[in-house]
């Protein structure tokens, strides 16, 4: 895949001694951690040096190599990014602003067209997935350097010779921040405001029948839904009216995504919102969701890949409008109530520049409280939970598929906790419908089933509960029981 993602470049070529230095330095260290690995095994390889059959590994010992190998891609994906910002200043320096991103987009395109022709090769290697994966990041680039052109064409010409690197030197990123309030400051548009940050010590659930029927896409969009809150063995039913639907009044707002539906990743990027905001904040970056999903504090580095997820989601619930009339669950429990609307976009919020440690960014600014929050709020219906619980690193990568599986497993172990009469077992299948693989196949149920390992393994450790196992429908496995 390399050869795609390279764009023509062969990555070694021109390292500078020190970025040779520093990537022997990382090679050489993750050898040794390997080695000591490898040491410890406790059944040996008969001939040392050759590769390790992992499916010869004890859990922990699976458990480690693992995390070694997500500490190394992690570390060489910081190193990569780094010579690739070297590179890009270098490139701009020499071609200029409008050259190097006209380039980009031709390269991309160019590549785009080579995968593709690799999809109908019927001697290729990679799966369609793994190929629309490299496609949608090339796509990604496109859009993101002719957004760069269509600000640059709003700077006059000598806003435009102050950014081609004649008389001063800025970094890639720095070059794209200059651009963006360049283009912010002729527009007039946005607010700047100073952002300060309060790190959230409770992550923030809300928990209803409503949001959970909205993941998995029961509740549908651009027309009225009854939603029945109550029992299905109760005589007499309570419906709640809900109405989701898509806002393309405003064009500031960009749909990102085909699949327009509230996903269960949207649901944590919009429990960490709330999370930020019950802490005191307003005003917010991608960057700060990521941490709060995460449990994070505010020093930890967020991959642009990250913030791009974030952001697509944030710009979709922006865009969502939704009417809940609960009147009739409200009767249910106060006999005087006429009426109970709640109405607005899923996030109520506007895309601002933001002034933070000296450096313009782009964040978010809250309007009013989320109303999915607020609705759960006012039926009593909100889960809150240490964020330290989100705080997985030391153990799993916190990928998306780890972040879903994460807050369902916080979630549905809550439930029990509160609520004694609920089960203390949770289906695989359900997890797989979390993640959209209702039949998933063998590879995707170990992985499954390694990441719920190692957030369980970490909670019990913790303390958070005493112990869990597994129990199987004949010889297939059928979901895990959890001791609390």
């Amino acid at each position: 895949m390399n050869n795609y993602i390279s764009f023509k470049d062969d990555f070694m070529a021109d390292l500078t001694l020190e970025e040779l230095k520093e990537y022997k330095e990382i090679k050489r260290k993750y050898d040794i951690i390997f080695k000591q690995w490898e040491e410890q095994l406790e059944i040996k390889q008969k001939e040392p040096g050759l590769p390790i059959n992992v499916r010869n590994l004890k859990e922990h010992e699976l458990a480690k190599w693992t995390k070694i190998n997500d500490d190394m891609l992690e570390e060489t994906l910081l190193f990569y990014e780094k010579v690739q910002e070297r590179r890009f200043t270098e490139i701009i320096k020499t071609v200029g602003i409008e050259k190097f991103f006209k380039d980009r987009i031709k390269s991309a395109e160019e590549a785009i067209k080579k995968i593709e022709e690799e999809k109908e090769s019927p001697t290729r290697i990679y799966t369609d997935y793994a190929l629309n994966s490299i496609i949608d990041n090339y796509k990604e680039v496109i859009k993101t350097s002719k957004e760069v052109l269509d600000k640059l064409q709003s700077i006059d010409s000598n806003n435009i010779q102050d950014l081609s690197f004649s008389e001063v030197s800025l970094s890639f990123s720095e070059l794209l921040d200059a651009i963006n309030i360049k283009s912010s400051s002729i527009e007039g548009k946005e607010e700047i405001e100073l952002l300060n940050s309060i790190i959230p010590q409770n992550y923030i659930i809300p928990n209803n029948r409503l949001i959970n029927k909205m993941v998995k896409g029961v509740v549908p969009y651009n027309e009225e839904f009854e939603l029945r809150i109550n029992k299905e063995a109760a005589k007499k039913k309570i419906l709640t009216k809900v109405s989701l639907n898509f806002n393309y009044d405003d064009e500031n707002i960009q749909i990102y995504d085909k699949d327009k539906r509230f996903t269960p990743y949207d649901r944590t990027v919009h429990n960490a919102v709330c999370s930020l905001f019950e802490a005191g904040n307003t005003n917010f970056t991608p960057d700060q969701v990521y941490r709060a999903m995460n449990g994070l504090d505010d020093q930890q580095y967020v991959s642009p890949q990250s913030v791009g997820a974030i952001t697509r989601s944030l710009d979709k619930q922006r865009q969502i409008y939704a009417k809940v009339d609960y009147t009739n669950e409200a009767k249910a429990y106060r006999k005087d109530v006429r009426s109970c609307i709640v109405e607005d976009h899923i996030l109520s919020a506007k895309k601002i520049t933001l002034e933070a440690g000296g450096h313009k960014v782009t964040g978010y600014k809250l309007n009013n409280k989320p109303i999915l929050y607020e609705y759960a709020q006012l039926t009593g219906q909100v889960l809150t939970v240490p964020s330290k619980l989100l705080n997985t690193k030391d153990v799993i990568r916190s990928t998306e598929d780890v972040i879903i599986i994460r807050e369902y497993l916080i979630r549905r172990i809550e439930v029990m906790k509160k609520n004694k009469a609920q089960s203390n077992r949770i289906l695989l299948e359900r997890v797989y419908e979390e993640l959209n693989e209702p039949e998933p196949t063998k590879e995707t149920s170990r992985k499954v089933r390694n990441i719920i390992d190692a957030l369980l393994k970490k909670y019990v450790t913790e303390k958070y509960i005493k112990d869990y196992k597994y129990f199987k429908e004949g010889r297939a496995f059928k979901g895990i029981e959890i001791f609390y």
